[in-house]
């Protein structure tokens, strides 16, 4: 089996070799499905690792969590009206959305689900559908009554759940696992130089998340019973054991679970492609059905899905809603210069001079462009470092801009732009929905994004050549309309 990892393409190999190797898709604890929890954190430990080479051999550090200020009678009393608020309204929805406040953008005074307010503003469904956050919900959010902050809900849930088995004396659960070879899985990763102990893969760690999971299934399902939706549409199944309980108990109450493409996903992106063992009805703590921006996409899904849970594309409606509040401006009304969006990584993940090679400053110094520099949503704290390399550089703050994802939408940003350029961002797809072309330079993009190439609006420059300039200078020569004329998809269809 594959010992090293240096790349994208090293990480698929070895995470099919498991597949192929391993009978991942009848490992379950306590009922629960773990191979899509161990597949994932592989996958997203294997990337930093890449990316991250001097972190090779220390474990990551433990995330730290703030103290808050709020006193306990306070947070109880919180979150004892969040449950409230949920008990009340989730009866009758016909959606529930699964959302998360990274998503959320300032939209007239409110924090508005770009994907999923979209949707529902646009066709009515304020009545017909509920809208959880995984994370605290920042207030003041779009249709209030119908937007729960799920973390206080849940929280109160288990308090109350814990003084309960008390009072009752309620047995802890036995545990019971079908595992075929999974210590021999666990051995191999265990001997690999990129592994650490954090990851968590062990029987007992796992064993733990799972009766983790099982605390959660009552709550869930005395929501879903409660509601009785006709679908229930997530934003990230992965990463949160909320999402994992939450998936558990409507594939089990047989509810119909869709995935809402929320960025790129490319054939490399080994949470949704490639999925070479499924169990007949699927995994348990994954959804049955995708929805998607693009038809590539799509195509990425259905070379493994089984009909009929083929992929829908239902474009990107917040691209539709976004330019049909707020026209696009015609070019008369652009900057004088035309404007270069450059949408940011995250620093962490790259090197300042990777953010601004020789061959993009030289650009920025000698061409009479605007670069508009957007942020990543998870980061704006790096404004000073790029100002001052940039000063050191002997590029004019004139030359450039920020700009806070929170506060523009990106299609507004898109519509005044000439250019988008990005090391790896997935808004290349976003920018190719709306006729605008994007230069990637930087080796990531073009592992991840080799398939898109084939799109004229989508180029990939050699940072170490004059190629970045040469592109940008034909890309403005072109000057491409922005277009977009999708309908915005109705989520009850």
């Amino acid at each position: 089996m594959k010992e090293t990892v240096n790349s994208f393409y090293d990480i698929k190999d070895l995470i099919l070799e498991f597949e192929d190797k391993f009978p991942v898709n009848e490992w379950e604890i306590n009922g629960i499905h773990i191979w899509p929890k161990i597949r994932f954190k592989l996958y997203i430990h294997l990337c930093q690792y890449v990316l991250e080479p001097e972190q090779k051999l220390i474990n990551p550090a433990q995330k730290k969590v703030t103290p808050s200020s709020r006193t306990k009678g306070n947070q109880w009393w919180d979150d004892f009206k969040e449950y409230v608020l949920l008990a009340r309204q989730i009866g009758n929805n016909k959606l529930i959305f699964f959302g998360h406040s990274m998503h959320r953008i300032i939209n007239d005074s409110q924090y508005f689900n770009r994907f999923f307010d979209s949707m529902i503003d646009h066709h009515g469904l304020h009545d017909d559908s509920i809208t959880l956050d995984f994370d605290k919900l920042v207030l003041p959010v779009y249709n209030r009554k119908k937007a729960i902050d799920l973390t206080a809900a849940v929280r109160h849930y288990r308090r109350v759940n814990k003084v309960k088995n008390k009072i009752f004396k309620n047995s802890s659960k036995t545990s019971t696992s079908s595992l075929e070879l999974f210590n021999e899985f666990f051995e191999f990763c265990n001997q690999q130089t990129w592994f650490t102990n954090n990851l968590g893969f062990d029987i007992k760690s796992m064993t733990r998340w799972t009766l983790k999971i099982s605390t959660d299934l009552e709550f869930y399902r005395w929501c879903f019973l409660k509601a009785n939706p006709k679908r229930i549409v997530f934003v990230s199944y992965y990463g949160f054991d909320s999402t994992a309980a939450a998936m558990v108990s409507a594939n089990d109450l047989g509810i119909e679970t869709v995935e809402f493409q929320h960025g790129p996903i490319t054939n490399l992106h080994m949470a949704y492609s490639h999925w070479t063992k499924v169990p007949d009805g699927g995994f348990n703590t994954m959804p049955l059905k995708y929805w998607v921006w693009d038809e590539y996409t799509a195509r990425n899904f259905n070379n493994w899905i089984k009909p009929p849970n083929l992929a829908v594309v239902v474009n990107q409606p917040w691209l539709g809603y976004s330019l049909k509040n707020s026209p696009v401006s015609k070019k008369s009304k652009r900057n004088l210069k035309h404007t270069i969006l450059y949408t940011l990584q995250l620093l962490s993940l790259s090197t300042i001079k990777e953010v601004f090679p020789t061959s993009l400053l030289e650009a920025m110094k000698s061409r009479d462009y605007h670069f508009l520099l957007r942020f990543h949503p998870r980061n704006r704290d790096d404004k000073e470092t790029y100002i001052d390399f940039l000063r050191r550089n002997g590029v004019d703050s004139s030359k450039y801009s920020f700009q806070d994802p929170k506060t523009v939408a990106l299609s507004a940003a898109m519509t005044q732009a000439t250019v988008h350029i990005t090391l790896w961002s997935g808004s290349l797809i976003e920018a190719a929905l709306l006729n605008l072309p994007t230069i990637i330079f930087h080796e990531i993009g073009l592992m991840q994004y080799e398939n898109y190439l084939h799109n004229d609006l989508i180029h990939y420059a050699n940072p170490s050549t004059h190629e970045l300039m040469e592109k940008l200078d034909l890309f403005i020569e072109a000057d491409h309309k922005i277009k977009y004329d999708q309908p915005i998809y109705n989520p009850l269809s």
